[in-house]
């Protein structure tokens, strides 16, 4: 659920496993019952955003704020340092939330967000479908594909976070990485 559950979600797994147990009168049915009813969940299945009041405004609860940074730096759920903050209400301020995005951002875990944000924003996936004529491009395959796909990806990581620089500089960079294909 990316945060704690609740007490009456809780209850209600615990409850569900004890009725399945019992019906059953096998203890792994009903604690297959109950994580069954945790992975179908709506909560468990997408990342639901939670408002809370803030004066006259809304803003987003700290379980929700520390989704969306885990989610868009690491491409994954919070670890327990950034639900830690969460509870603690760190992230209910600017300050907080830049001192967890700091340290997240200082992870090797951040590559692979990158590598995944990338992928989307510029439809890598879309060089696996792309049809050339074979006549014109005879090189041209699956494995030309796959590489130009990590050649892009390796060479937007190191301008990013290697060398510090600037994304849109893929579009004048005139160093990249290649292989044979």
């Amino acid at each position: 659920f990316r945060r704690p559950l609740t007490a009456g979600e809780l209850k209600s797994r615990l409850d569900a496993a004890d009725t399945a147990t019992k019906l059953s009168g096998n203890f792994y049915t009903g604690i297959r019952y109950s994580l069954t009813t945790l992975l179908s969940a709506p909560d468990f299945l997408f990342r639901a955003e939670m408002a809370v009041p803030k004066g006259k405004e809304y803003t987003l609860d700290g379980y929700s704020r520390a989704a969306r940074l885990s989610y868009m730096l690491w491409d994954t759920t919070p670890d327990q340092e950034l639900l830690n903050a969460a509870k603690a209400g760190a992230l209910d301020s600017d300050a907080g939330v830049a001192a967890q995005a700091a340290r997240l951002m200082a992870s090797p875990r951040l590559e692979t967000g990158m590598r995944t944000f990338f992928a989307d924003f510029l439809e890598l996936d879309t060089l696996g479908v792309i049809t050339k004529d074979p006549t014109i491009y005879p090189k041209y395959s699956d494995e030309v594909s796959s590489a130009s796909r990590e050649e892009t990806l390796r060479t937007v990581v190191d301008l990013t976070l290697t060398r510090n620089g600037d994304f849109r500089d893929i579009l004048t960079t005139r160093k990249t990485f290649i292989n044979r294909p």
